[in-house]
């Protein structure tokens, strides 16, 4: 046993320079790792080629999630629940898929103008008497298509609910657009289910899908409200707030936003939660100006207690103001239609050139909103008050600020509102809102500007 190899530490074997026992161990090592090359070589590639390909499960790579954050989609013909059976009708195939695939074969039914199938698509249970009388109206005269600029869009979405639309189209009068609207519901097993139809009976309601109440989510409310700011409803936006947390002027200023921006929602999620409980909802509303070629948002936080209807009750728009403001400063005269009040919540502000008390033109539609909320309630009041920079004297300003109170309202009155409905006030340079000067004292021209204005606020 003392001269065999295995007894022999290993610096000691390796040491040898020659011997016998050396030559087996050597060629078995030798062959051993041929064969593991060999392996390689031929047997590991039939291996990989014979694995299942990934598909598009909770365990796919990263690389099968598409921009945006949805799980991708297996395509119909890769499908296997697609081919297990032949009873598979369209709700079947699609059930749990994502709303735009939904959508997308529903609004394929609708084009082929067979109202049938578009209901198997989306679920049979989904629909009333009411709602399939209005899609034969609709389809059966053959006036309506889908829109082929965008045939959907989604209209806005909470953690557990998305609302998408199919947009129709008149064939005759494009004007005519009126929109299907689709709630999608998130099931237990994290699958999105349509849940609600919203059929408009009327191109007009088609504004306002359907009655808000005790019922109603905080997505239709929230919803609600920008359909009535867009086209500048001002009666209606205000149904829909809390009036003792949001003020006229708020809603004045927001009418005055979207119309002299030219500013509409954003085609693609333009209403987005990013806090929804059962009490409180917090919405960012995404919108767009091609006048101006910008983005911009607002939030909305929206509360109900129990058993009662969801409302907004704030508001904050100062990002929406601060890119309106930059683009439309219009040489001496400073532009904004919102300013936050000392005494609590907004007034719309109304600014003048230097050394005058003239109506710049962009603030007519101002004035005008305001007239419509005084002449909806003759027994309500306002008071406007006037105010100038710094330059000039105490007595100069005092005067100047009193005539810019009494420009806006006279041109009130010229819009229909009673005399004795409108005080004014006149506050000189007494109340900046801007610094008139730098802090080293040299002349500060962009406060003078803000500072050259008249107030309205509107906290009847």
């Amino acid at each position: 046993m003392a001269n065999s190899p295995y007894s022999t530490p290993p610096s000691s074997y390796r040491s040898h320079s020659g011997g016998s026992a050396r030559t087996p161990i050597l060629v078995i090592g030798v062959l051993l790792l041929l064969s593991a090359a060999l392996f390689v070589l031929v047997t590991r590639p039939a291996l990989r080629d014979s694995e299942p390909p990934a598909t598009a499960g909770e365990d796919a790579p990263a690389e099968s999630t598409p921009a945006g954050g949805e799980s991708a989609e297996v395509p119909p013909e890769q499908d296997p629940a697609a081919t297990e059976g032949a009873d598979q009708s369209p709700e079947r195939e699609l059930s749990g898929r994502d709303p735009a695939l939904v959508l997308e074969a529903a609004a394929l039914a609708l084009q082929q103008g067979d109202v049938d199938a578009f209901m198997d698509v989306l679920g049979p249970g989904l629909f009333d008497a009411t709602a399939i009388r209005g899609l034969e109206t609709l389809f059966g005269s053959g006036e309506f298509g889908i829109d082929p600029a965008q045939a959907t869009s989604q209209l806005g979405r909470t953690p557990t609910i998305q609302r998408w639309a199919l947009n129709l189209t008149h064939r005759s009068d494009p004007e005519t657009s009126p929109r299907l609207e689709i709630d999608f519901a998130l099931q237990p097993d994290r699958s999105w289910l349509p849940s609600r139809f919203l059929l408009p009976e009327t191109p007009e309601q088609q504004r306002q899908a359907h009655t808000i109440d005790a019922e109603s989510g905080a997505l239709e409310v929230a919803r609600a409200f920008l359909d009535a700011v867009l086209i500048q409803d001002f009666p209606a936006a205000r149904r829909l707030v809390d009036r003792t947390r949001v003020n006229d002027a708020t809603l004045a200023g927001l009418c005055i936003l979207f119309e002299e921006g030219a500013f509409k929602l954003r085609e693609d999620n333009p209403l987005v939660a990013t806090v929804a409980n059962d009490s409180v909802a917090w919405f960012l509303a995404q919108v767009v100006s091609e006048e101006l070629e910008t983005e911009s948002r607002f939030g909305m936080v929206l509360h109900r207690d129990e058993g009662s209807p969801w409302i907004i009750n704030e508001i904050n728009p100062e990002r929406i103001l601060s890119v309106y403001a930059s683009r439309f400063g219009d040489g001496d005269v400073y532009y904004t239609p919102l300013v936050r009040n000392p005494q609590g919540g907004d007034s719309l502000v109304l600014f003048f050139g230097f050394d005058d008390a003239v109506i710049h033109p962009r603030t007519l539609r101002q004035i005008e909103i305001v007239s419509e909320v005084l002449m909806s309630d003759p027994t309500r009041e306002l008071k406007i008050s006037g105010h100038t920079d710094a330059r000039g004297s105490a007595e100069y300003n005092m005067a100047l600020s009193k005539e810019r109170a009494d420009a806006v309202r006279e041109t009130l009155i010229q819009f229909g509102v009673e005399p004795e409905q409108v005080k004014i006030e006149g506050h000189g340079a007494t109340r900046p809102r801007r610094a008139n000067f730098n802090p080293d004292g040299t002349d500060n021209p962009e406060g003078r500007r803000v500072n050259r204005r008249a107030e309205i606020f509107l906290d009847f």
